[in-house]
């Protein structure tokens, strides 16, 4: 075999050395943090100490990196770089998050690995190209005519079935639901979980707005708590404000504290500070619907109410007009019965005068005609013993037996002799 042979020692030990002549000093080093990790240091003697440890890949890196590199932020740097980056206030170390950090450069050769001893951070790098990611995400949507889109859709008067985007168990969750829950308004929540944070959360994120469209939800509310800038990159991404801008129903959103902004609340039909607000703001608007409603019924009893009472004052004038218009219908009633009355008894008083003249006037001439009354005068009757009245004398022979009547008592006779009436008397 030709060629000089290697020892393992002497190749890590001339890497070692090329590592040194090549970066003799510290060098600064930008890219995205995967895999950030942290150990305690305690086993080591180092009570509340912590180490961390990071790879730097290449920024929008999916799946396996093309490059990477090891970082080590042992634990007394990272008290120094996090008092730095509480300084700034808006950022903080996680996966996803673009960075630019300085280090030395060293072979560890235990592993046989190349790794980056980080010693500090530049915050402005990250912020500046937090803004000027947001920035270009806010121009090109504004170009596109998408800042306002969803803005456009017509925002339900009482909304009452919510879908819910965010990390299911979290405060934000719950800080949420709790202040639809003490409204005492009925709502039906529709919750999706989502990452809001870290690597996969742009497509965790749009994924979630479909599938709460897909319940045919009202609303969608896209919440997340308050943390550092560095934890609401995702909001600011073009995918997540795609997402919301071309979703087909309104998108609220309460994402962070007061004071933060981002591009999703450019984006959304209506802004709130905190999931908290959030909540409220969706609960304002079901109850002025609700108000309105109650509002417009309270005008409809009162109407009511009024109408009533003039229905109830123009029945007892009705009523008091018809009880006027009865009693003068029935005093002249009585008047005319009074009168009719009067009528019939004075008609009734002559006929009865003029039938006791009549009576009086037959009972003369019954009188006139009664046998006793003539008898008295000195007639009598006469008939024959059977009884026939003898009213002629051919009604009667010689030999009948005859009764006269008289006024005081009867004559019985027997006829000797018979002689018609010629105008002369018997002898």
């Amino acid at each position: 075999m030709d060629g000089r042979t290697f020892s393992v020692v002497e190749v890590t030990s001339m890497i070692q050395q090329a590592m040194r002549m090549c970066f003799p000093d510290e060098v600064w080093v930008e890219g995205e943090i995967r895999g950030l990790s942290s150990v305690s240091a305690e086993r080591r003697g180092e009570p509340g100490s912590r180490h961390v440890f990071f790879q730097l890949v290449p920024p929008g890196t999916v799946g396996a990196p093309t490059a990477c590199l090891p970082v080590k932020l042992f634990d007394a740097r990272r008290r120094q770089v996090n008092a730095l980056l509480r300084r700034h206030g808006s950022i903080k170390m996680a996966d996803g998050v673009r960075i630019r950090v300085k280090g030395r450069l060293s072979f560890y050769e235990p592993r046989g690995t190349i790794e980056l001893r980080m010693s500090g951070i530049d915050p402005t790098f990250t912020l500046g190209l937090l803004a000027s990611e947001r920035e270009r995400v806010l121009s090109m949507l504004a170009e596109e005519g998408l800042l306002d889109r969803n803005a456009t859709l017509a925002f339900p008067e009482a909304p009452r079935r919510l879908g819910l985007v965010t990390s299911i168990g979290s405060a934000a969750m719950a800080d949420f639901l709790h202040e639809l829950d003490h409204s005492g308004l009925g709502w039906t929540v529709v919750a999706v979980d989502a990452r809001v944070q870290g690597l996969g959360a742009e497509r965790s994120i749009v994924a979630a707005l479909e599938q709460a469209v897909a319940h045919r939800v009202e609303v969608v509310a896209v919440v997340r708590g308050g943390g550092a800038r560095t934890d609401l990159a995702v909001f600011d991404t073009e995918a997540v404000a795609r997402a919301i801008a071309s979703c087909p129903v309104p998108v609220v959103t309460g994402i962070g504290h007061e004071i933060d902004s981002t591009v999703a609340d450019a984006v959304a039909h209506r802004s709130f500070k905190t999931p908290t607000a959030c909540a409220a703001g969706l609960v304002t608007i079901a109850r002025s619907q609700v108000d309105r409603a109650e509002a417009a019924w309270a005008s409809i009893v009162a109407r009511a109410r009024r109408h009533r009472e003039v229905a109830d004052h123009y029945l007892v004038s009705c009523a008091r007009q018809v009880a006027a218009a009865s009693r003068r219908v029935a005093t002249r009633s009585l008047t005319l019965l009074d009168r009719d009355v009067g009528r019939v008894a004075g008609a009734a008083r002559h006929q009865l005068a003029a039938a006791e003249r009549r009576l009086e006037v037959a009972e003369a001439k019954a009188d006139g005609r009664d046998p006793q009354r003539v008898l008295a005068r000195g007639w009598s009757l006469t008939r024959t013993k059977a009884g026939r009245v003898v009213r002629r004398s051919k009604d009667v022979r010689v030999g009948d037996e005859i009764i006269s009547v008289l006024v005081d008592g009867e004559i019985c006779s027997i006829v000797t002799e018979v002689d018609s009436w010629t105008g002369s008397r018997c002898p």
